[in-house]
Formats: C-alpha cells, structure tokens, sequence
C-alpha cells in the first residue's frame, strides 16, 4: 500500500513558541564547540553531556557514533545508542538523506516515539560536519522535545494534520496493518501477510493507536478515509 506525503505545515504549539530562542542559542553553543575542536586538530573532543538538548554525531550510515547523556535518558532509558539511530521514524532518515545530498542543514518539527513508546513532538537541527574533514564525522543532530502526546483523556486530541504528520513516521509494516484493518481482515491474515505473529501485529495496532491518539481499531478506519477524503493519501484500494 503506497501513500501519498505532501507539504504541511504543523501547528507550532505554545511549548515550542516558548524555547525557540533557547533552542537557537543551544545548537549555535553545540555547533561554535564543535567547530573550535576542529580548528584545534590536537584538543580533546567537547563534553556534549554539557547541553541539556539532546545531542548527537552520525556517521555516512546514519549510525551514531557520538552522544550525550540526554539523548541516551530519552531513547535508550540511560543506555547507550551508540551504532543505532535516532528512533524508527521516516524523518530521521529522509532529512540524514537531505544532507547527505548536499544541502548544508535543515531544520523540522516532527514526531518519534522515546524510549517507553511515548511519542513526543520535536524540533531537530541538523548540520553537515564538513569542517571536520573526517568521514565519520558526518552529521550533528540537537533535538528538543516540544511536548508529548498522551492518551489520557484530558488531553487534547491531535488535529488531523498532526495525525497524518505522526502516520507518516509508520513504516510500510505499520501501513500495511492499518490498510488490512481498513479492508475488514482478521489479525491472522495479517499476522501471514507481513510475516510476523499474531501478539506483534496486536502490540504494532496498540502503538499505532498510541501514536495517533486513537483509542479503538476501528478509529484507524475512520482515519484513513478521512486522509483520503483531505487528499492527504492516495486511495485505498
């Protein structure tokens, strides 16, 4: 099942109005450590657990090969993450690609799940390392979370914007799932489609529905007609 992304533009919401001026001044801080390293070939590597923004450096492959303390406390529960990448969603590795093409740095609000499954909104800088003139040194990422998006019910519900913008960090597993529970098909046939057994497709359906703020299998549905009738996804059959 393909999907159609197109352009949105994401409510910015109070948290992110608030630390926007900080989180400027937090990457320029990494960004000057950095470059003053690479200015002094013999100096020894900065502290990034120094920022409280979560920090890291990627290598060609996308694989972490440096990191700070808070990157580790949101993603890996104290653990480390190094040789894995930022989460599992698509923007991570469309915007490493972006770079890796050529373009010097980019900049997004987006969506990815923390270390419990929580899904949190971001804001992520990255920036090529060409200064560094070493290929394993490819990328920085500084990522701030905006705010989380939670499942009590006290919590506002996320737009549909907001919800096609989380839908689009599923991978083709995920898609496929929602596709056949659209179709009306049993969780054994989909457990066989995707090759997987029937207690992971029930954990994949629930984080889906965590991650879009829906509380029942048939609310996927109801999802993906509406992104269909919004344009937002090609057709579903």
């Amino acid at each position: 099942m393909m999907f159609r992304s197109v352009d949105i533009s994401n409510r910015i919401d109070k948290a992110h109005q608030v630390h926007s001026r900080t989180f400027e001044l937090s990457k320029t801080q990494v960004v000057n450590a950095l470059l003053q390293w690479a200015e002094n070939a013999t100096g020894t590597e900065p502290d990034l657990n120094r920022f409280t923004d979560c920090v890291y450096i990627k290598d060609a492959h996308g694989c972490i090969i440096r990191e700070n303390q808070a990157l580790c406390d949101v993603f890996a529960n104290g653990g480390t993450m190094i040789g894995r990448t930022v989460g599992s969603d698509e923007t991570d590795n469309h915007t490493d690609a972006v770079l890796l093409l050529g373009n010097p740095w980019i900049e997004c609000q987006h969506f990815a799940a923390n270390a419990d499954g929580r899904m949190c909104a971001l804001q992520t800088f990255k920036r090529r390392l060409d200064e560094l003139a070493d290929p394993a040194f490819c990328i920085l990422g500084v990522s701030r979370i905006l705010g989380f998006v939670d499942k009590d019910e006290d919590v506002r519900r996320l737009s549909l914007r907001e919800q096609f913008a989380v839908f689009n960090t599923l991978d083709d597993i995920d898609h496929t799932i929602c596709r056949m529970i659209a179709d009306g098909e049993s969780t054994k046939d989909i457990a066989a489609t995707v090759h997987l057994t029937t207690k992971s497709i029930e954990n994949r359906r629930q984080r889906i529905m965590t991650s879009l703020g829906l509380r029942r299998p048939v609310e996927i549905v109801k999802l993906l007609v509406r992104l269909e009738e919004n344009r937002m996804i090609d057709r579903l059959r």
